[in-house]
């Protein structure tokens, strides 16, 4: 046999090898591992969840990471999150780690642990336990429950006979992590009768910092409230001041719309409002009170709530029901018809990241006149001055040289941009209204040569996957592809992404969400309104100078202009319906002009942030837009800072002023409709207030703001597109009936509103239907007086 045959076949055995062995095993090192996901083992669509990792390692002692891999619900490479462990002989270590939410089973995603590194170590195989996380699809509307009494707030899952979607989910203070992200798979947390004093100091700040980015905190516990409260009481909206004794709930008993007697004595905790607005009080006693901060609210209750008679009254539910809807999107689930929600995610950062302002196409004029040149000196002038000189035989070793200085030279002209790493940042800044704001990031690197890239990211960071890019109802279902380039590490005190095996001349991208909410200011307003409006002053408090300023209201976009920091404008902004169906609010704010798109990125980003706020329901009030370029980019490539181009969106929704001096205004579609029953099988909603009913009935309902002492002497309703399929009633609650509300003509007006109004504060109106109908929602709008 050859040598060459001999050689041949050795490769051939070491290639299969290589081929089938997979990483290296480590040799003789286990670990055992236990995974317990979530809080109650399901993970809502869309948000994060904490999965807890229990390392033991009865072997030797063992430094590397855990690396858990999950499939990408949209197909493509897998998903890779690495966190770096320690775990000593003989013991057990906790680690855990921020998840995107989905349903998770053994083929769509894997969990392993690498001695060393997951890049150049050896696997260590598990000993004990399941290699993969488990989840369940979790309710729609998740409410954590840490309360002395393991039954406190079960009741609420009566609710769901209403049709909603609600789950109630009892913790104990040891499972809360320490990472706010954790939390996101809760919608609310209640603490009753609980002591927080002994907790952790990261528990208490990411709970804080979940507050901030949306959540609804619930501090109650009647005798034992100061316990509840120690941890939160900068948060907490009252001062407590001990404790009272009521002998009737009336103000529970009409919220829930149930009777709730006493046979004696209901302690309850006193306390005074230091912030916020009151929700609820029997004869001067504060029961329910509400504050926010920043996208979220804390709730003050005023008693235990699993102490008896309220406990197990039948009125528990339907009172929750109005305190949730004051602060989350609750409503009936909807039937089959059908109906298209906005889309949720972060499409647009995939089209704007493409573009990088720094990276402009060479010019064709430059290209051409080389080409030209080189076609002119090659052909006759060389051959001229070659035959001139009687040297034509030079022709050989001349040709070739000129044709290589002239791609040079040409190839220099078309990557003069392209020989440096760049980024390309895009932010979305919400802001709070209180001086705060959170960000998301779409971010590009151009890499001018192949290879494996790294960026260091700020600590508070987070990657989003591609479950928040298509948001609720992604499918899960895809198994691992086995393949990956893009791994994102959680090391102590920063986080990074590494991409592997990059082709040159080509772009990687990321989106990054803020864990931690930044002091960047806000905007700010004054000004006056009426039944058809605002007139005011619009002021950037922001840190930032801003051009391209708007407010968005409806289907208006009123341009405000450039605005350095701390400069004020005036505006006019006129009451307002939004607009059925898909709205085109970024070619609104920069209309397309053909030829280069010099506003291609705003255009985008804005409509897909628009987009994003009305699938979670109607904002509250009109938003303010604004733009920055090149602030400075936290972003470092490689070990070194990179050339970036910064583009940031500043958005806010405005607290429009309705009180001026002695007078309150409440303009047409300041307060969207929320549907609170039906009948219909067959239903559905669009997040514009567009309704799809089909025989039957459905009640709205409108919460109009709280303006203490308001007292209201016009009231109007009015209903935009054909109202002839649609037959309407209010609620009269003076006379406990309903009465019929005919808008065919026209606005239906009064100037006694009292008896409508539900404790001053609810309007109630029904639609009933025959057949399959589409319309919009009816728009409200009051005035009255304010007494001092």
């Amino acid at each position: 046999m050859s040598v060459r045959v001999v050689l041949l076949a050795a490769l051939s055995a070491l290639f299969l090898f290589v081929w089938n062995a997979g990483p290296a095993k480590a040799a003789n090192a286990s670990v055992e591992v236990e995974i317990k996901a979530g809080f109650d083992g399901s993970a809502k669509q869309g948000s994060w969840f904490p999965v807890q990792f229990t390392l033991s390692n009865p072997s030797e002692n063992l430094t590397g990471e855990l690396v858990v891999r999950v499939a990408n619900p949209q197909g493509g490479q897998d998903l890779v999150y690495v966190k770096p462990v320690e775990v000593p002989k003989s013991s057990t270590k906790i680690i855990s780690m921020a998840l995107p939410g989905m349903v998770m089973n053994q083929n769509n995603n894997k969990v392993e642990f690498y001695k060393g590194s997951m890049r150049k170590g050896e696997a260590v195989s598990f000993a004990k336990g399941e290699t993969y996380i488990k989840t369940s699809a979790a309710k729609s509307l998740q409410v954590g429950v840490i309360a002395r009494d393991p039954d406190t707030l079960n009741s609420l899952s009566l609710l769901n006979q209403n049709k909603y979607d609600i789950g109630v989910v009892h913790l104990e203070a040891s499972e809360l992590p320490g990472e706010s992200l954790m939390l996101d798979g809760l919608d609310m947390l209640v603490l009753n009768d609980v002591a927080t004093d002994q907790w952790k100091p990261e528990q208490i700040e990411a709970i804080g910092s979940w507050v901030k980015r949306g959540g609804q905190l619930v501090l109650a516990g009647g005798a034992g409230y100061p316990k509840t409260a120690k941890a939160f009481d900068a948060l907490s909206p009252v001062s407590y001041s001990g404790t009272a004794s009521l002998t009737k709930l009336s103000a529970l008993e009409t919220e829930a719309g149930k009777a709730l007697p006493l046979t004696g004595g209901f302690t309850v905790s006193q306390a005074s409002l230091k912030k916020g607005e009151v929700f609820l009080e029997q004869e001067g006693t504060v029961l329910f009170a509400r504050a926010d901060s920043g996208k979220g609210a804390v709730w003050y209750a005023a008693y235990d709530l699993s102490l008896e008679p309220v406990a197990s009254w039948n009125g528990t539910p339907f009172l929750w029901e109005k305190i949730m809807r004051r602060s989350l999107p609750l409503n009936p689930k909807q039937g089959s018809m059908g109906t298209f929600p906005v889309q949720p995610g972060f499409w647009e950062y995939q089209n704007i990241l493409n573009y990088f302002p720094s990276l402009t196409p060479p010019s064709l004029k430059l290209l051409l006149l080389l080409f030209g040149i080189y076609v002119v000196v090659v052909a006759p002038v060389l051959y001229l001055v070659l035959k001139r000189m009687d040297k034509r035989e030079w022709a050989w070793a001349v040709i070739p040289a000129v044709s290589l200085i002239s791609s040079v030279a040409i190839y220099l002209a078309g990557a003069s941009d392209k020989s440096s790493t760049l980024t390309h940042a895009v932010n979305t800044v919400e802001l709070d209204g209180q001086g705060e704001g959170l960000r998301t990031t779409g971010l590009a690197v151009f890499v001018p040569s192949g290879g494996t890239y790294d960026v260091k990211l700020p600590p508070s960071s987070q990657l989003l996957t591609s479950i928040h890019a298509i948001g609720p109802g992604a499918s899960s279902t895809n198994g691992l592809s086995g393949n990956t380039d893009q791994v994102f590490y959680m090391e102590p005190g920063s986080k990074k992404i590494e991409w592997t095996n990059v082709p040159y001349w080509s772009i990687r991208k990321a989106i990054l969400q803020s864990e931690e909410s930044e002091k960047l200011g806000q905007f700010e307003v004054t000004g006056t309104s009426d039944l058809s409006g605002w007139k005011g002053e619009l002021v950037n408090s922001t840190t930032r100078d801003l051009t391209n300023v708007h407010i968005l209201f409806g289907m208006q976009t009123v341009k405000i202009g450039d605005m350095k920091a701390g400069e004020k404008k005036p505006f006019a902004l006129s009451a307002s319906s939004p607009q059925p169906g898909y709205v085109d609010i970024g070619g609104m704010l920069f209309p397309r002009t053909g030829g280069q798109d010099a506003y291609n990125r705003e255009r985008e980003l804005v409509q897909g942030y628009y987009n994003r706020l009305i699938n979670v329901g109607q904002p509250k009030g009109p938003v303010a837009i604004g733009w920055s370029t090149n602030e400075p980019s936290p972003y470092i490539v490689n070990g070194k800072a990179a050339h970036a181009d910064v583009l940031t969106m500043w958005t806010q929704e405005l607290a429009m002023p309705t009180v001026q001096g002695g007078k309150v205004t409440i303009p047409s579609g300041m307060v969207a409709a929320q549907i609170t029953s039906t009948t219909m099988q067959q239903w559905g909603t669009e997040p514009n207030g567009t309704i799809h009913a089909n025989n039957g009935e459905l009640t709205m309902e409108y919460r109009l703001p709280r303006n203490q002492g308001a007292q209201y002497d016009k009231l109007q309703v009015k209903m935009d597109g054909n109202t002839g399929p649609v037959s309407l009633q209010i609620w009269n609650e003076g006379k406990q009936a309903w009465e019929p509300l005919d808008l065919s003509g026209g606005p239906w007006q009064t100037s006694e509103p009292a008896p409508y109004l539900l404790h001053g504060q609810t309007l109630r109106l029904k639609a009933a239907v025959t057949g399959s109908v589409t319309f919009r929602s009816p728009d409200i709008a009051l005035e009255g007086t304010v007494s001092p």
